[in-house]
C-alpha cells in the first residue's frame, strides 16, 4: 500500500473492518484488520526493497497470501521439490516457523506454524493478533476465493505448478465466450479446501477484461478478492448505505431471472433493487455482486459472495449478464430502424 493508514480507514469506515493492531512508524508502516476469519495486513514498506518494487511495478494490490500449516517442513519441501522458488528459508520466532515461497508472478505465499490452540495468531513482521473470529457488522465472514489473472497460454503450467508445488486439487474448469471475448478459468483448491483460488487467462479473438488487468497490472496478479457472507442482501445493502460502489446490473437480467434459476431464499426483486447476480448449481443456490475498481490503473475489485449449498462460481451470470445487454440494445436500436 502506498498508503497504509488512509486504505484502513476506508476499510473499517466502507466494509466494517476491525483495527486488530497497527505497527509502530518506521521503516515500514503496518495495519491489521479483521472481520469474522478475515485477516489483512495493510503495509506500506519502505523507500528500499521487494516492498517498494511491487508499489512500482504494479500499484497497490495483494503482494502475500499466507497459508496456516501443521507442519512447516513438509509444506516446504514439498513446494521446493516442485519447483516453487524460496523468498524466505524456514526461520523461527520462538515456537512459530515461518517461510515463504513464490506463488503466481509477484505473489508471495507465506507458511505459518504454530502452536495449536495459542491463543494468538502470528504474523511474520507484525507481532501478535486474537486468535478467532473478529466481531463481523457488515456480516463478511470468511475469504471464499482469491481470482488470479494470468497471461494466455500460461494458464495450464500454473495449475500444474499449484498441483506439484502445492498440492492443491483442480475442482472446476470452465471457458466462457462472450462474443469475440473469451476467458478460460481452472479453479483449485487445497485439499481442505482452506484455500481456493480462481486462475484466469483471456482466450478470445479480441481483448477483454482479462487482458485490460493483465496490461494495467504489468503481469500476473491478484484480480480480485471474494469475501463470503451468509446474507448478501443486509450486507450488500449496507455497504450500499455506507457508499461502496458496485457494478451495474441492466434490468433485463433480472427479468430472465425466475425462469433460469427459479425460487431462491431471496426475493427476484430484492435481488434487481441491490444488483445482486444469482446463479444456481446441483449443490444450491449462489448469490454474487462485484465492487467497481477504485483502484487508480481500474485493475483490483472486490467480490460479495453468499452460498446458500452452492459450490461452483456463477459461469451463467457471465452469459446471462451479456445476452441481458444485448437484448437492451437491441431494442433501444428497434425504435431506430422503425422510424427510418
Amino acid at each position: 500500500m502506498r498508503d497504509a493508514r488512509a486504505a484502513a480507514s476506508e476499510f473499517s469506515s466502507a466494509y466494517g473492518f476491525v483495527e486488530l493492531l497497527a505497527a509502530p512508524a518506521g521503516p515500514a508502516r503496518s495495519v491489521v484488520l479483521g472481520q469474522g476469519s478475515i485477516v489483512l495486513a495493510l503495509t506500506e514498506p519502505p523507500d528500499i526493497g521487494p516492498g517498494r518494487d511491487f508499489l512500482a511495478a504494479h500499484g497497490d494490490g495483494l503482494a502475500r497470501i499466507g497459508f496456516a500449516c501443521t507442519d512447516l517442513r513438509e509444506v516446504y519441501a514439498r513446494a521446493v521439490a516442485g519447483g516453487a522458488r524460496v523468498i524466505e528459508p524456514p526461520r523461527r520466532f520462538g515456537p512459530v516457523r515461518m517461510a515463504a515461497l513464490r506463488g503466481v508472478g509477484d505473489i508471495v505465499h507465506t507458511l505459518v506454524e504454530q502452536p495449536a490452540g495459542a491463543p494468538t495468531r502470528f504474523l511474520p513482521g507484525l507481532g501478535s493478533v486474537p486468535r478467532g473470529p473478529v466481531p463481523a457488522p457488515l456480516g463478511l465472514r470468511e475469504i471464499d476465493h482469491f481470482a488470479i489473472c494470468v497471461p494466455h497460454g500460461e494458464l495450464a503450467e500454473v495449475v500444474a505448478h499449484y498441483q506439484r508445488a502445492w498440492g492443491f486439487e483442480q475442482i472446476f474448469a470452465e471457458r466462457i465466450e462472450v462474443g469475440a471475448q473469451a476467458m478460460d478459468s481452472v479453479v483449485v483448491a487445497s485439499p481442505d479446501r482452506g484455500a481456493v483460488f480462481t486462475l484466469i487467462q483471456p482466450g478470445g479473438a479480441e481483448p477483454g477484461q482479462i487482458d485490460h488487468f493483465l496490461r494495467e497490472h504489468g503481469g500476473p496478479g491478484v484480480q480480485h478478492m471474494a469475501l463470503r457472507t451468509d446474507d448478501i442482501v443486509a450486507t450488500v445493502g449496507e455497504l450500499q448505505a455506507r457508499n461502496v460502489p458496485f457494478g451495474q446490473t441492466p434490468g433485463a437480467y433480472y427479468e430472465q431471472l425466475p425462469g433460469r434459476v427459479g425460487s431462491t431464499r431471496h426475493e427476484v426483486e430484492l435481488l434487481r433493487r441491490l444488483g445482486v447476480l444469482a446463479d444456481r448449481d446441483h449443490d444450491g443456490d449462489l448469490f454474487q455482486i462485484f465492487t467497481r475498481s477504485g483502484h487508480d490503473r481500474g485493475t483490483y475489485f472486490t467480490e460479495i459472495i453468499e452460498r446458500d449449498g452452492a459450490t461452483t462460481f456463477g459461469a451463467n451470470n457471465v452469459k446471462a449478464l451479456f445476452e441481458a445487454k444485448q437484448r437492451e440494445l437491441d431494442q433501444l436500436a428497434a425504435p431506430a430502424r422503425s422510424a427510418s
